[in-house]
């Protein structure tokens, strides 16, 4: 990765960001480091005769103050990391929408970004607005939550330990490459498969003698299960050989869990990994979400960074 782009909002939190990004760009010779700030519209209004009207007094000032702002750090970044030339560009318009298109039209690697800021004179959109890129960007997404922002992080250093959660299908595999040139080639990345057991109900004929407490509950189809688990092994090990092929450390593990969240992070924690990287999307296994709905979860509970890409085929 060579391109790396940065989303501010006027808060510290979110400027955190950029020791991580900075840490990264200075590993790749040649890499660009660019900092963007989105103000979006106001949606402060006054009352005139009873009906709301904005008040473009107030969107001016505002504009303003994230013109010093974006001043101020165009400074502060060339302190940081004058061997970067980083710089910063300044736009107006939805935050989501503007930072997906711009790292689009501009060949960025990865965008590093925290997931949340409560305080800032953009006035903190860092939060659902993060969620709002991951769904619009084709560029992967580094998230950082507070407690993984903030220094440089050895843990996304050569050699760290990735745990990357794959499914049935092969879109989830496209997170691999971006794993490789975030993490490097002497990575150790654990291949992670969640099983989530089927939920069924009694056939009809059954349900007169099954109470109505009983119907909801959750059985484990044992011979279902370990077929599932069979073909997930050789999934992994398929997946895994390709990666030793080319000189990559990669581990498997099948983990049986009701909640394909919870399993990640716990493996993440056995494996001590410095990243967990996934693909974020709703694919159905046993009438379950293995991943979409799992990813957010991960990223709002991951004690580690959380690089997340969308399938490209959207």
């Amino acid at each position: 990765m060579r391109a790396f782009l940065v989303p501010l909002d006027g808060s510290a939190l979110a400027e955190s960001a950029l020791h991580t990004a900075i840490a990264l760009a200075r590993r790749s010779p040649g890499a660009r480091l660019e900092a963007l700030v989105v103000l979006a519209p106001p949606p402060a209004v006054v009352q005139v005769s009873g009906a709301p009207v904005t008040d473009r007094r107030f969107d001016h000032d505002l504009y303003a103050e994230m013109e010093r702002y974006a001043a101020a750090m165009r400074q502060q970044l060339l302190t940081l990391a004058p061997e970067l030339a980083p710089s910063l560009t300044l736009l107006y318009g939805d935050a989501a929408e503007r930072i997906a298109h711009f790292a689009r039209e501009g060949e960025f690697d990865l965008i590093v970004m925290t997931t949340h800021g409560r305080t800032g004179v953009s006035r903190a959109w860092l939060g659902s607005v993060a969620d709002g890129v991951l769904r619009l960007s084709s560029v992967p997404v580094l998230l950082l939550r507070e407690e993984t922002a903030g220094a440089t992080r050895p843990a996304l250093s050569p050699g760290a330990t990735v745990v990357v959660p794959l499914d049935e299908g092969n879109v989830s595999e496209e997170i691999l490459s971006d794993v490789l040139g975030l993490a490097g080639t002497d990575a150790l990345i654990h291949l992670v498969h969640v099983v989530v057991p089927a939920r069924w109900l009694p056939p009809p004929s059954a349900l007169e003698v099954v109470a109505a407490g009983e119907t909801a509950a959750v059985v484990d189809q044992g011979e279902l299960t370990q077929e599932q688990r069979h073909a997930a092994m050789q999934r992994l090990d398929r997946v895994a050989g390709q990666l030793r092929a080319r000189g990559v450390e990669a581990t498997v593990e099948v983990v049986v869990h009701a909640r394909a969240a919870e399993a990640i992070l716990a493996c993440a924690e056995r494996a001590r990994a410095s990243l967990i990287a996934m693909t974020t999307h709703a694919r159905k296994g046993a009438g379950r979400l293995l991943l979409g709905s799992v990813a957010d979860k991960v990223v709002r509970a991951a004690p580690v960074p959380v690089l997340v890409r969308m399938p490209t085929h959207r």
